[in-house]
């Protein structure tokens, strides 16, 4: 949980700029996001693109989980493509979804099929 934030948002509480309970969803929206983080710890998040005409792997991502936690808030509202296919998802949302349930999801695009999962 970034305490700088916490305590900006009980700030604009005190300063009654918003009212208590936005200043309660913000928090709880701060604490949320924080969560993954600390359950991520040591593992690896994947995203798997197969091409769904050959089952061929077009791309095979790897990455630390805590880093694709972080780096999922840069891809809020980007058109993602996966070899020359816009595939019209939230990858942002995806990635939080599983980082923290760490139930994978799949994702069949037109020519693609995206796969995102943990793992150890």
């Amino acid at each position: 949980m970034n305490r700088e934030e916490v305590l900006k948002v009980l700030r604009l509480v005190y300063d009654h700029k918003i009212n208590p309970e936005d200043g309660y969803n913000l928090i709880k929206e701060i604490i949320e996001e924080a969560e993954p983080d600390y359950r991520a710890r040591g593992r690896k998040l994947s995203i798997l693109v197969l091409d769904k005409n050959t089952g061929e792997k077009k791309a095979n991502i790897v990455i630390p989980a805590n880093l694709a936690s972080f780096a999922s808030r840069f891809l809020k509202n980007k058109n993602i493509r996966a070899n020359g296919v816009d595939l019209d998802i939230e990858l942002d949302e995806m990635i939080k979804e599983v980082l923290k349930t760490s139930d994978p999801i799949e994702i069949d695009a037109e020519d693609v099929k995206v796969i995102i999962k943990m793992i150890s």
